[in-house]
């Protein structure tokens, strides 16, 4: 299997190591687009509250102050998020041990790394998108979570995915091939997990 055209997943292969770099999201995800567009919308009530605690009295200044912290929170939460969709990549580096998923930003590791060893693993299950219903026999608390599609590691009860780790969602694709990859150097089978759509 070949990689597809337009991917920037970059794959090092030695006997005895693969080494996987997925870059950031940068523009491509929808959530980075969304979190500007909040930062934008944050910032006039922010600037005009900014204008009323200067122009205004000292009674006046207190309320403009006290009324622009949660516009300010929300910014500062939602601006929180960016860096990591904008410089955040992964690498996942396999070989004889073990198995490190880590995020990186800047050259240093953002995260714990995870570390799966190679004698728990027991296969690779590929999963397409798909709907969780959690709670389904009650229509009140009833709730639909969209899942993205995946390539997960399985070490005896534990699953460990890929998509935590990474700021985008993979074409399906790119993750075929990535599967593709990661089974034929680890000598496991893929299992291939299909949803009902709900």
């Amino acid at each position: 299997m070949e990689q597809p055209k337009k991917s920037k997943i970059k794959i090092t292969r030695t006997d005895d190591t693969l080494e996987i770099y997925i870059p950031p999201a940068r523009f491509r995800s929808y959530m980075t687009i969304v979190i500007l567009g909040m930062e934008f919308i944050f910032s006039f009530p922010i600037l005009l509250m900014a204008y009323g605690v200067y122009a205004a009295e000292f009674p006046y200044k207190v309320v403009c102050a006290a009324f622009s912290i949660p516009f300010l929170a929300g910014a500062i939460g939602m601006g929180a998020f960016l860096p990591h969709l904008l410089f955040a990549s992964t690498y996942i580096n396999i070989d004889l041990k073990q198995i490190k998923i880590a995020s990186r930003m800047f050259g240093s590791e953002i995260d714990t790394p995870l570390v799966i060893l190679r004698e728990n693993l027991e296969k690779i299950k590929r999963t397409e998108r798909h709907t969780v219903v959690i709670n389904p026999g009650n229509k009140y608390t009833a709730q639909a979570i969209d899942e993205r599609a995946d390539i997960v590691f399985q070490a005896g009860t534990d699953e460990h995915s890929i998509r935590f780790y990474t700021s985008m969602d993979l074409p399906d694709t790119e993750l075929d091939w990535l599967a593709f990859e990661i089974s034929n150097f680890l000598k496991l089978p893929i299992t291939n997990q299909f949803f009902q759509i709900a």
